[in-house]
């Protein structure tokens, strides 16, 4: 079963040489850390700064007080100047430049769960009723690599949300390939993160295609609590086509549902990115 991959949104900035020029604060040395790194920051044409640090220090901090590492939600501002560079973010922290990210934001191992809005909710209401069982609606999804939140995501911004499974049988599914993740992930790739969440109603729990992506006969992780229903993680096969293959899945039964919020690869940060997203959903019945 294949499922249309996210819409990305791309953006880049040419930096021809002939435009480039040092900003006041770039040039000289960056104080208040250790080795004191050497920050230059450039004039960008089309506005706004860019800043490179040395790699050791590559944490940037701006004139507005926040930093903006690479899997924050946010870009800086325009009229924001970078200052100072930092070996890591709780070191930038200990210094009073914290992480700009938008209200009801959860940051778990340099994951940003952001708050998803209206938008989500009429998506989650619509697919209700065209399959006609409770939808888990996501309040809060993984943040997009580095671009404004000029809205909150949805199923329009980050994947595709109903799905018609093979025999009649109706899914609820985004499929969120590309989420900004911290240097050091393993999802699908070293900085490649692969997110997954579905529904189906319960009572076609014992078909093949929704064993298969459900992974309910696979092996356990851990047995944990979501809405106060028993939840289980298991290891999702690696071989098959599943869009589910080869994730740790989190999956539980409420209001004659079954909901599972996926990563791919075996890691106990998938787990608690699987679990906060899962213990956060709004149920949106058909007809609500």
């Amino acid at each position: 079963m294949t499922v249309p991959g996210p819409h990305r949104r791309v953006i880049a900035t040419a930096l021809p040489i002939a435009l480039v020029a040092c900003s006041l604060v770039g040039c000289g040395k960056a104080s208040g850390t250790s080795g004191r790194p050497r920050l230059r920051a450039f004039v960008s044409p089309t506005g706004g700064y860019v800043s490179t640090c040395p790699s050791a220090f590559p944490v940037v901090a701006y004139s507005d007080g926040h930093i903006y590492p690479a899997t924050s939600p946010t870009l800086p501002p325009a009229s924001a100047r970078p200052v100072k560079c930092f070996r890591s973010v709780e070191l930038a922290a200990s210094h009073g430049f914290d992480v700009n990210v938008p209200d009801g934001t959860l940051e778990i191992a340099g994951i940003y769960l952001v708050p998803t809005g209206a938008a989500e909710r009429r998506e989650c209401k619509s697919a209700a009723t065209l399959l006609g069982f409770a939808i888990p609606c996501p309040s809060l999804l993984p943040a997009e690599p580095m671009s404004p939140p000029l809205q909150p995501p949805t199923c329009s911004t980050i994947g595709t949300c109903t799905f018609p499974a093979p025999h009649g049988l109706g899914l609820f599914i985004i499929d969120y390939d590309g989420f900004a993740v911290p240097t050091g992930y393993v999802g699908t790739a070293p900085g490649a993160g692969h997110f997954v969440m579905v529904a189906a109603a319960a009572s076609d729990r014992n078909t093949g295609e929704i064993r298969d992506l459900f992974c309910t006969t696979a092996p356990r992780f851990r047995s944990t609590v979501v809405d106060g229903r028993r939840a289980q993680a298991v290891t999702c096969p690696q071989e098959g086509d599943a869009d589910t293959s080869g994730h740790l899945l989190l999956y539980w039964t409420a209001h004659g549902t079954l909901a599972a919020v996926s990563l791919h690869g075996f890691s106990e940060t998938n787990f608690q990115v699987a679990r906060a997203v899962a213990s956060r959903v709004r149920w949106i019945t058909p007809g609500r």
